[in-house]
């Protein structure tokens, strides 16, 4: 058996300044400065993870919440692995053994890779890798995530890597897991319909590349669907031990912020928003942005004006599921903003049987609201049980505050209930001192 995990390795300097001589507290005996560290604890099973280049920025690279699928040199520095820890605790490089990556300068056989998943016989691992680096400066190349397995895992076999076959090609295929047919479910940023002249797919938000859904690849015949396609992207999926598909998925269902902006400033081409003619290879930009759904967003003072619309706002990163062939798709046990968020407005002013959603003007089940929830797994003691990051989009990669819900399948989402499992503060950074010492979990 083998458990797999991520790690982010981050690069810190300390600079620790220590008395020469024993320090005396509250008249207690003289405590040494280097006290000897307490044994480390046996692993039951061998622990597959990876190593991976920090990277400083956190838009639009390996570890923010969106648009982490780039494999460019910005976004995914190369020199991590695909690492491998023993029960006795010793430690093998599976990629370097195998053959692959490179010490010194990264160049042309240079690797990152990331979100491996252990098979369910404990066999072979899938994972994500890029292989390549300029060479040089101004050598500039195309570089996609693509996925690949690994075998021979005991202590003593050489690691064997292969390619999956018949991914897609050319595109950044990522977070991949086994079905219990033995397909691979995983996120990738090729268009829809394959139609390379709508590559990238852009977000609803920020305008980004993000990858398109979640798709499920049977690599013996090629057989390739897109169980969801998500707009602004999909993220992290598992399959629980019901069988289920449950991952993160962005819905950022609102106006152009963009377009918005430029009309908001009289018209003023800022972020130049417009509409094209249609999705065909020989559509063009048209003098357009206009949109007519949904209802305006509350910034939009002159298109609110006569509406009884209070102004629409919806972007979360919440829980979803379906079935392995895409069937059933929704949020997770239809759980929602009524049951986690501390407050949303009401979506029109002329009903006074609406009002606004916020802690204390309804009764629910659940006291502890969070912002998102990032990296869902399931615990392993308890079925139906999972734990997952609640951080806010920026600033922190993705890191902030472990939670706990209870969902399993049939479970009544007015039930669900947010657990607390890292202090509060951690759900987020803050430009002061904090009162607590924990850091921001992933």
């Amino acid at each position: 058996m083998f458990i797999k995990t991520r790690f982010l390795l981050v690069a810190l300097i300390t600079i620790l300044l220590v008395a020469c001589n024993p320090i005396m507290v509250d008249g207690l005996e003289p405590k040494p400065n280097n006290p000897k560290p307490a044994s480390p604890k046996l692993i039951p099973n061998p622990i597959v993870f990876i190593s991976q280049f920090p990277i400083q920025e956190d838009f639009t690279t390996i570890t923010s919440t969106f648009g982490n699928h780039l494999a460019t040199m910005r976004s995914a520095g190369r020199g991590g692995d695909l690492m491998i820890i023993y029960p006795d605790g010793s430690l093998k490089n599976l990629t370097k053994e195998a053959g692959y990556g490179m010490s010194g300068l990264q160049t042309q056989r240079a690797i990152a890779v990331r979100d491996p998943e252990v098979h369910w016989d404990g066999k072979k691992v899938i994972f994500s890798m890029i292989i390549g680096a300029p060479s040089e400066q101004y050598d500039y190349q195309d570089y996609y995530w693509q996925i690949y397995e690994i075998s021979n895992l005991a202590k003593e076999q050489t690691p064997v890597i292969s390619k999956l076959a018949n991914q897609p090609s050319n595109y950044n295929n990522i977070s991949p897991i086994y079905t219990s047919d033995d397909k691979i479910i995983f996120t990738s940023d090729r268009p829809r319909d394959g139609q390379r002249h709508l590559y990238p797919q852009l977000d609803e938000y920020e305008e980004t590349p993000t990858v398109s859904g979640l798709w499920r690849l049977e690599p013996s015949s090629g057989r390739l669907e897109l169980l969801d396609h998500a707009p602004s992207g999909a993220f992290s999926p598992i399959i629980d031990s019901f069988g289920r598909v449950i991952y993160t998925r962005w819905d950022h269902l609102q106006r152009d912020q963009q377009a918005d902006s430029d009309a908001e400033k009289g018209g003023k081409c800022e972020y130049c928003a417009f509409n094209y003619s249609g999705e065909g290879v020989n559509s063009v930009p048209t003098n357009s942005n206009e949109e007519v759904f949904p209802e305006p967003r509350e910034s939009r003072k002159d298109l609110l004006a006569g509406t009884p619309y209070t102004g629409h706002f919806f972007n979360h990163f919440f829980p979803w599921m379906m079935n392995q062939d895409g069937t059933n798709l929704e949020t997770l046990n239809h759980v929602g903003r009524h049951e986690l968020h501390d407050y949303f407005n009401k979506s029109r002013n002329d009903d006074p049987a609406l009002q606004e959603g916020y802690a204390g003007n309804f009764e629910r089940v659940n006291q502890n609201s969070i912002e998102n929830l990032f990296e869902i797994s399931e615990d392993s003691n308890k079925a139906g049980r999972y734990l997952a990051i609640n951080a806010p989009e920026f600033g922190t990669h993705g890191a902030g505050q472990i939670v706990a819900l209870y969902a399993p399948p049939n479970y009544n989402a007015d039930k669900i209930k947010i657990d607390y499992l890292s202090n509060p503060e951690t759900s987020s950074y803050s430009n002061e001192s904090l009162t607590n010492t924990e850091g921001l979990y992933r």
